[in-house]
C-alpha cells in the first residue's frame, strides 16, 4: 500500500497526527513566558544581579542568601548568620555553599560586613560594622518548619510542599501546622499563610480569624458566629426579612486564586 493510501486511511479511521499534537501556538509561547517571568519576579523580586544592595540600607523587599563557606558557625549560631544579596552571590561568592533564602523584607546585605572583602564595594576600606537590625531565623542555617529539616530533605520519600508565613517568612510543611485535614485543598484555595506560631505571638491577629487557616469545625462555628451578629445588627437597623439578610450571609467571598507553586529554597 502507497504511503499516500496509508495517510488517507489513518485520517479516516481517525488516529491523531503526531504533528497536530505537537504544534505549538505563539500565545502559548507568550503565556509559557509570562509564567516564566512571573516566577522569576516572585522569586528574586526587584532583585540586582549586578550591584550591591549595600549602599541602599535596608531594601524592602530582596532575594537573599545565606552563605554558610564564610559564616561556618552561624549553622549552630545565628548571631554568626549573614545574608548576601544577589550580585554578591555570584561575584563574591560564587562556588560557596549557599542557601536560597527567596526574597525577605527589611534586609541589608551583609556582604561587606564580612571578613572576606565586597568585590562590588571597593571604596570601602575596610569591614564594615554588623547591620544591627538585621534578623535572622533558622532558614539561614537551611532548616525550615517545626520540624527542622533541611529542604529538600534526604530522609523524605514522600512529595515535599511548603508555604511561606507572611510574617515570619519561614517555610511551613502544611501537615506540621495547626491547620485542617483537608492540606490539599487548603493549599489550592490561599495564597498566603500567616503560622500559627506568629497567630499566638501577634494577638492582635485574632481579630482575623476568619482569614486563617484553622479546623473546619472551628471554620464553620466562626461563620455562623458573624453571620448572627450581622444579623441582630442588621435587623435592628431595617425591617427587611431575615431570611435575606441569612442568604447575603452566606455567600463566600474568596481572593482571586493565585498559582503557588513556589520552588522551596534548596
Amino acid at each position: 500500500m502507497s504511503d499516500t493510501n496509508s495517510a488517507a486511511n489513518a485520517a479516516e479511521g481517525g488516529e491523531a497526527n503526531p504533528l497536530e499534537q505537537s504544534t505549538i501556538t505563539m500565545l502559548d509561547v507568550l503565556e509559557e513566558e509570562k509564567e516564566m517571568e512571573e516566577e522569576y519576579a516572585a522569586v528574586l523580586g526587584a532583585s540586582d544581579e549586578k550591584e550591591c544592595t549595600y549602599g541602599k540600607g535596608a531594601i524592602q523587599r530582596q532575594a537573599l542568601y545565606s552563605c554558610l563557606t564564610c559564616c561556618p558557625e552561624a549553622r549552630n549560631d545565628l548571631t554568626k548568620a549573614a545574608g548576601v544579596c544577589l550580585a554578591c552571590s555570584y561575584r563574591c561568592h560564587e562556588h560557596h555553599e549557599l542557601i536560597e533564602l527567596y526574597t525577605k523584607r527589611n534586609f541589608r546585605c551583609d556582604c561587606p560586613t564580612l571578613e572576606k572583602r565586597c568585590a562590588l564595594n571597593p571604596q570601602l576600606d575596610a569591614v564594615q560594622p554588623r547591620n544591627a537590625d538585621n534578623k535572622y531565623n533558622q532558614n539561614f542555617q537551611g532548616l525550615y518548619c517545626k520540624c527542622k529539616r533541611p529542604y529538600p530533605d534526604p530522609e523524605r520519600t514522600t512529595e515535599e510542599i511548603m508555604l511561606q508565613c507572611a510574617i515570619c517568612e519561614d517555610w511551613f510543611h502544611l501537615a506540621h501546622m495547626e491547620a485542617p485535614a483537608a492540606n490539599e485543598k487548603w493549599l489550592d484555595a490561599c495564597s498566603e499563610m500567616i503560622c500559627d506560631a506568629c497567630m499566638e505571638s501577634h494577638e492582635f491577629l485574632r481579630d482575623y480569624t476568619g482569614l486563617a487557616l484553622q479546623p473546619a469545625k472551628e471554620l464553620d462555628d466562626s461563620k455562623a458566629a458573624v453571620v448572627n451578629v450581622e444579623e441582630q445588627e442588621q435587623q435592628a437597623q431595617s425591617e427587611e426579612p431575615l431570611v435575606k439578610r441569612s442568604k447575603l450571609a452566606e455567600d463566600d467571598c474568596r481572593r482571586p486564586k493565585t498559582k503557588l507553586e513556589h520552588k522551596e529554597p534548596g
